[in-house]
């Protein structure tokens, strides 16, 4: 599959693993089967691997509209304080991933951006880095 979740009880975060060419659609899909099933545990950090995924696909209305629908879930389970790393080493990968922390500006969640992948990991281990 193309975007997989894997949850690990011994860190305190999930890794979102992405492959291939990403849709606007697919994302939605698979990060909404997540965040409805007994895996997801409301406010757990996030590491989003994105080294191997093709976003040429996506687009900024499926950004907007994917950061709006993260936005509500994460008020509706009273979520604050959340970390989301997105490790994006390649150009289009980073610069997809900045435009959607844009968009999740105002939720609660802090989206950044890393191209180094230790470095992303560090951040979501360090409480006091929240931006």
């Amino acid at each position: 599959m193309p975007i997989e979740f894997h949850t690990d009880q011994d860190t305190d975060f999930f890794v979102i693993e992405m492959n291939g060419r990403i849709t606007d659609a697919e994302m939605m899909e698979r990060y909404s089967s997540f965040y409805q099933s007994e895996r997801w545990k409301p406010g757990q950090n996030a590491l989003t691997d994105a080294s191997n995924a093709d976003f040429s696909e996506l687009t900024p209305e499926g950004l907007r509209e994917f950061s709006r629908y993260l936005d509500a879930l994460f008020r509706e389970h009273g979520v604050s304080g959340k970390k989301s790393a997105l490790y994006c080493p390649g150009d289009l990968q980073f610069g997809v991933a900045r435009m959607y922390s844009v968009f999740a500006d105002r939720s609660p969640q802090t989206a950044k951006v890393f191209r180094d992948y230790d470095e992303a990991v560090a951040w979501l281990r360090n409480p006091l880095l929240t931006d």
